[in-house]
């Protein structure tokens, strides 16, 4: 019973260590090729100029200065958004449209929306709630951020059901490149004790440093780049909006802390994802070395036609272990090796006769 623990115990390593560079992997693409960027422009886009994209709202946003110095270079879309830039992009616009400035900017806001109804019903409509619901120019911000933050969670769910092909693509180029064979890794950690043995101790090292390795799961970079802003914000709010030389290089500054960030961030995921592979970098566990299938072989009988079926099915069962996520195999890792700690015996019962 004990060996089919230990081979549990093994596998759950092995997997867990494949799914943690599936992880990271999607976490790069989603960052480094903007993914979320775009998702993020095509869901503001989609607020703006829903009912009529002729009307180029979402393009006037974009091109404000709030959220184009969000931008790393004019080619690009920022991946994270301010609630509290997009509400002063969008008061700043609406007051645009009024035919005279009042100084109030709530009353310039209500009179600028005015102008939209015509062309953008509904958005007028979602404008009109927020300033009906306002008592003043600040008012009306913190109830545009609100109703910002509360979309951007609901784009958050829909970035992560729409690139979950990212992940089982990602889970079959690992499977495929490296042979995870889960049929012929499984009958290979059995019947080998000292590989298996190695295989148990990394894996309960690993679990004995589980708090670090749930913050490595936990850490979002959406979090951290909103605190950063989040304290610019407040330094930018207290400066003289005249003084636009100076706002801008405030702005480029924290620009470029959260570019570093971000930096770090992936380092920091690749540095994670080396650490636990390097525990598994066995060549008779993984990769193609000294195991080729040779197609002549299959009609000379060396080699069954069975071998190439088992084959396959073993790396079509990798690539499904691997695409479920890393916490999920962290988590049964834990339990398994729990298992196995309680039913060892400690060592003054075990001299006991």
């Amino acid at each position: 019973m004990n060996t089919f623990l230990e081979t549990g115990i093994a596998l759950c390593l092995i997997i867990f260590s494949f799914s943690i560079i599936a992880y990271v992997a999607q976490e790069m693409i989603a960052i480094n090729l903007k993914f979320r960027g775009k998702m993020l422009k095509a869901s503001i886009s989609q607020i703006l100029c829903g009912s009529n994209a002729g009307a180029k709202l979402d393009q006037l946003v974009f091109d404000h200065p709030q959220i184009k110095l969000l931008n790393k270079n004019l080619s690009s879309f920022p991946a994270y958004i301010p609630a509290s830039n997009f509400a002063m992009a969008v008061m700043d616009l609406a007051s645009q449209y009024a035919p005279q400035e009042s100084g109030d900017l709530l009353e310039d806001f209500k009179r600028g929306i005015l102008q939209l109804k015509a062309t953008n019903p509904s958005e007028y409509q979602l404008f009109k709630t927020w300033a009906n619901n306002s008592t003043n120019g600040k008012e009306l911000k913190e109830n545009i951020e609100k109703w910002y933050n509360d979309y951007m969670d609901r784009v958050t769910g829909w970035y992560k059901n729409n690139y979950n092909w990212i992940t089982r693509l990602i889970a079959i180029t690992l499977a495929i490149s490296f042979n995870v064979d889960m049929v012929r890794i499984s009958k290979t950690v059995y019947s080998d004790t000292v590989l298996r043995s190695s295989l148990v101790q990394t894996a309960e090292k690993l679990v004995e440093q589980s708090d670090s390795v749930t913050a490595f799961f936990k850490e979002d970079i959406d979090q951290r780049v909103t605190s950063i802003r989040a304290k610019y914000d407040s330094v930018l709010s207290k400066m003289d909006s005249a003084n636009i030389a100076v706002r801008d290089s405030v702005k480029a500054e924290m620009n470029l802390k959260v570019y570093k960030e971000v930096e770090a961030f992936n380092a920091r995921k690749i540095q994670m994802a080396r650490n636990v592979f390097g525990n598994i970098d066995n060549k008779t566990l993984i990769g193609w070395q000294g195991y080729v299938l040779k197609i002549d072989e299959l009609f000379t009988g060396k080699i069954h036609f069975w071998d190439y079926i088992f084959m396959l099915l073993g790396i079509a069962i990798g690539a499904g272990f691997i695409s479920m996520g890393a916490p999920f195999w962290f988590d049964l890792m834990v339990k398994l090796v729990n298992v196995r700690r309680a039913g060892i015996k400690p060592k003054t019962e075990q001299g006991k006769t």
